[in-house]
């Protein structure tokens, strides 16, 4: 019986609820705040867009890499040109063309592409650590991605090396949910964006490895129970993807496909795998040595106790192992390359630095959070000097230069080293072949680059290198090649590069 004038006793469900409600939002709130840091990420990315790439990790393949994308916006072909490597990389080609065709032909519509791909891609991990309720670790996550300057940097490139990452994430998001809820939805968008990295780039094979290792180490070392059945009906959903792309965009142009799988990919092959391994392992140690501490830690831990390892942990490592393998596989090593082995290690570092504090914090969350607040602020501290150096030092060379060069050719056909930086950031200027397959050292390699008549280029550049003491003998080896080079083409500048830093072009002009 309730006394006149006194509160009625609430009952325990009624606390319960209430207790649901300020978990829910303090949930809501935290996941907002996910989407506040990469709003503020991707503003910051779009500052200066326009300026040269990073002196540390100086890279103009944007024009190579954004050839085709950029020959269907301007001719409605990918293949304008006898230079298309992005043939192997159909993916990454038509991510481009939407962001072309409304941005413009110019580095803004070259590079906002990898700014959202990163972007989304960081996101995508960070709520993945925030569904398994892991809500300090993924803050931490993504402000780290938010403070480094190497993600800075490469997520400011035209290249496809950030839209491979962000299929990467895709497939790890959808397959992290396909794993715990087991939905045929969610395999076969882990399936399709797995597929997509293949497509983005040859090496993003480490996609589909890292999905179906996921998958092999739940149902055969955790001994979980796996629905097999939607797993293969989102693989045919996938399977069917790729047998379209196959019939549209590789049969009718498989001479040139094989041709660049064996250039950009089996010619690569190391001698040493050893060699490469270290190589991988001193270029994480050399970018994120804490971190790179850290996934150490993890993995440890996984090995000693195997069938413990969670969903989204099986699936980083599996990422993380399946990128180095690919890495390993070249006997090249890019700072570019390693954008695909940081999202993954970064991760996994946070989750055990989240891990780590809350156990020796004896799972108080404000020492947990104060020791991943000075992780972050320690990382942004040491990555200040990049920042500072950068913006202090910051050149518009490709683009003030991109008007230059088209003051000179006009509306010429042009070819060859250089032409490609500029045309990143020109619609008008026509670019038939950056002929990087060729040196060109025979008339049988020049007539396979230029193979019609209105194809022959007015300017024609070659790299020099930085020694003006060897100019000499490029213009020498130039025409050597082929008798008809030095009857149609005369020597009409030395232009410097941006990369190599202190190197230069020299171009030729038809007479």
């Amino acid at each position: 019986m309730v006394r006149p004038g006194s509160r009625p006793a609430r009952s325990w469900c009624f606390w319960r609820g209430r207790a649901a409600s300020i978990r829910t939002g303090a949930a809501d709130r935290d996941r907002l705040l996910l989407f506040l840091l990469a709003a503020l990420i991707a503003l910051h990315r779009l500052v200066y867009l326009h300026a040269d790439p990073s002196g540390q990790y100086l890279n103009t393949d944007e024009g190579l890499h954004s050839n085709d994308a950029r020959s269907i916006v301007l001719y409605g072909t990918p293949f304008h040109d006898t230079y298309n490597p992005s043939v192997l990389m159909p993916v990454s080609t038509w991510f481009k063309v939407p962001f072309l065709a409304v941005l413009g032909v110019n580095l803004y519509g070259v590079r906002v592409p990898s700014v959202a791909a990163c972007t989304l891609a960081a996101l995508l991990l960070s709520l993945a650590l925030f569904r398994r309720e892991e809500r300090l670790a993924a803050v931490a996550a993504l402000s780290y991605w938010g403070a480094s300057y190497f993600y800075y940097s490469h997520s400011r490139l035209g290249i496809q090396d950030p839209i491979l990452v962000l299929f990467a994430g895709l497939t790890v998001f959808f397959g992290h949910r396909a794993l715990v809820d087991g939905r045929t939805s969610d395999y076969a968008w882990a399936f399709v964006s797995a597929l997509a990295a293949l497509l983005t780039k040859a090496s993003g094979v480490f996609a589909p490895g890292a999905l179906g290792l996921a998958l092999s180490y739940k149902a055969f070392v955790r001994r979980d129970k796996v629905p097999w059945r939607n797993v293969g009906a989102a693989a045919a959903v996938a399977a069917g993807c790729g047998l379209a792309v196959c019939a549209l965009w590789f049969r009718p142009h498989w001479d040139e496909a094989r041709m660049y799988y064996l250039w950009e990919v089996a010619s690569r092959k190391t001698p040493d795998i050893a060699r490469s391994l270290q190589g991988v392992a001193r270029a994480i140690l050399t970018l994120a040595p804490v971190c790179g501490l850290l996934c150490a830690s993890a993995l440890v831990r996984l090995v000693r106790r195997p069938r413990e390892a969670d969903d989204l942990e099986i699936l980083l490592f599996s990422w993380l192992g399946c990128a180095a393998a690919a890495l390993a596989y070249s006997s090249l090593l890019f700072w570019r390359w390693v954008l695909w082995l940081f999202l993954p290690l970064t991760a996994i570092a946070m989750r055990e630095l989240v891990r780590l504090a809350g156990s020796m914090a004896r799972a108080s969350t404000a020492r947990s959070r104060a020791v991943a607040g000075a992780f972050v602020a320690a990382a942004l501290a040491a990555d200040l000097p990049d920042y500072a150096r950068y913006y202090g030092t910051m050149g518009f060379y490709i683009w003030d230069g991109s008007k230059q060069v088209e003051a000179v050719v006009g509306g010429s056909v042009v070819a060859g080293s250089g032409f490609d930086d500029f045309a990143a950031n020109s619609a008008k200027i026509d670019l038939v072949s950056s002929f990087n397959f060729s040196r060109l050292a025979s008339c049988e390699e020049v007539r396979r680059a230029f193979p019609r008549p209105e194809m022959e280029p007015r300017f024609l550049g070659v790299h020099a290198g930085s020694d003006p003491a060897g100019f000499p003998g490029v213009v020498t080896a130039f025409f050597a090649g082929c008798p008809a080079w030095k009857a149609g083409y005369k020597r009409f500048a030395t232009m410097r590069r941006i990369n190599p830093p202190g190197s230069a072009d020299i171009w030729f002009v038809r007479k």
